[in-house]
């Protein structure tokens, strides 16, 4: 944001790091005889700042940040100064060689980092999930970055003052993270940083402050600083929680795993907190937090379990749906208009693990729609054939006589067998207006099949006719009934 909104800044502000830098570049273009282009925006590298604070928090260095911050706002001026190590720490020292390298360094780091450079990237199409593939194109392969969740990309998902410190207690539950904020006000915008420390402390950065970070156990006062940022009536519209996770096998500072802790949060919060990582499709962090041995989560799973529930098996996410089923939601539950149970989302996205999940916990493959269709005529009807083969599996009446009659040929295993090979025999010869044959062995098996009128037709053959050397599909002849069932409308 501008500098001029505020009072003369000193030590480790932006701004005052921003005219040196400016300095830096306008002297050393002096010495090279060509007029460098600054690369560095006027109105603020927020972005950029916040991005860098969080880097050096996530690699478990955030003094090196105040160092190379420090060192910059200290000096003198003097470009020759530069060429030596004068007043680097040893770790900079180490890390830079001397004073050009550190200036260089951080002028491309701050500019990359920044808003509009990553616009650039993006093809003004910025979003905080960019946030991944930007640190990817310049990363040095010893760190991944990981995106937790980002919200408040949709209308009406803005957090307010009294819902902040909950939502910050929320992020809490993720060690060594990093939350990246915007906020917006009526005299422009900015971007902070929180990161969540591994002892649970929250390090907050704003680089229009004076001294830059604090470090505080209290949600409360983050919360104010956030929000008096840039005017009172400032209002948070991005909040995304990113980890820092090293690609090496020895490793310090990776994020904490450990069990979610206790949340002093309200329910309303927790329930706002859900609600928009599902209107973001994240549902980890919703595991997690329902996860909790807390009141609140007991609470949620009570009134909102079946919406839950639906919204986890649209979305195949397995272990979400397998924490509801254990908290006694209803795998029955009827959510939407059409009267569709859980079991029938999973049979029309064809997942077969939460379906078979969902048969563990109760699922009634007998229940039907409002179109009157059960779970296995919603798989077949959309092709599915691993999940009608499960719930057919399921059935009481999954298992098959020794002889076949002809009716048995109108069940819905044997005529999802025949559309199979219907289409199978469809796209292997265009020219077959219609499927007149089936493989012997998918159909029968081991078994014999009796159809009235048909016993003595040469057509008819045996399984034992069958050998692995036969190319050619050994067929059962159909008659024209039989071939109206496997074009029915049923499928």
């Amino acid at each position: 944001m501008p500098y001029n909104q505020y009072h003369t800044y000193t030590n480790l502000s932006q701004g005052n790091i921003y005219n040196q830098l400016t300095s830096y570049l306008g002297q050393i273009s002096v010495h090279e005889g060509a007029m460098r282009i600054n690369p560095l925006n006027a109105n603020g590298d927020c972005n950029g700042w916040s991005f860098l604070f969080a880097y050096y928090n996530g690699i478990n260095k955030p003094h090196q940040f105040k160092e190379i911050q420090s060192y910059i706002s200290k000096w003198n001026g003097n470009i020759y100064s530069l060429y030596g190590q004068h007043g680097m720490s040893e770790a900079l020292q180490k890390k830079y060689g001397n004073g050009i390298k550190l200036f260089e360094h951080t002028i491309n780091d701050l500019s990359w980092f920044a808003h509009l450079k990553a616009k650039d990237v993006t093809n003004h199409k910025y979003t905080q999930d960019d946030r991944i593939q930007h640190f990817e194109l310049v990363s040095d392969n010893k760190h991944t970055l990981t995106n937790v969740f980002a919200f408040l990309k949709k209308a009406g998902t803005d957090i307010n003052a009294q819902e902040l410190p909950d939502m910050l207690r929320i992020a809490h539950q993720w060690k060594n993270s990093w939350v990246d904020l915007g906020v917006y006000s009526s005299i422009g915008g900015h971007a902070l940083a929180v990161y969540i420390t591994a002892e649970g402390k929250y390090a907050y950065y704003d680089c229009n402050e004076y001294n830059g970070s604090f470090e505080t156990e209290s949600a409360e006062w983050v919360s104010h600083k956030i929000l008096s940022s840039i005017g009172y009536d400032t209002q948070l519209k991005d909040f995304s929680l990113y980890q820092f996770h090293s690609n090496e096998k020895s490793v310090e500072n990776e994020p904490n795993q450990a069990s979610p802790e206790a949340l002093d949060v309200s329910l309303y919060s927790m329930n706002k907190f859900i609600n928009m990582s599902l209107q973001a499709q994240q549902f980890d962090p919703v595991h997690k937090i329902l996860s909790l041995d807390d009141d609140n989560a007991r609470t949620l799973v009570e009134i909102f379990g079946n919406s839950y529930l639906h919204k986890a098996v649209k979305h195949g996410h397995v272990e979400l749906t397998q924490l509801l089923l254990e908290k006694s939601v209803d795998a029955n539950a009827v959510e939407n208009t059409a009267d569709q149970t859980p079991l029938m989302v999973a049979a029309e996205i064809g997942n077969l693990k939460i379906a078979s999940l969902l048969l563990q916990y109760g699922a009634n493959i007998n229940i039907t729609n409002a179109a009157g269709y059960d779970a296995k005529a919603i798989a077949s009807r959309h092709g599915q054939y691993d999940i009608v083969n499960l719930l057919t599996n399921d059935s009481d009446s999954a298992s098959t006589p020794d002889t076949l009659s002809f009716s048995d040929l109108f069940s819905w295993d044997v005529a999802n067998t025949i559309h199979k090979i219907a289409n199978q025999f469809s796209r292997e010869q265009p020219a077959l207006s219609k499927a007149t044959t089936l493989k012997i062995e998918d159909v029968l098996e081991s078994k014999t099949i009796e159809i009235p009128g048909l016993e003595s037709s040469p057509n008819i053959v045996s399984h034992s006719d069958v050998t692995p050397m036969n190319m050619m599909p050994v067929a059962l002849q159909l008659n024209d009934t039989v071939n109206l069932v496997a074009h029915a409308d049923i499928f």
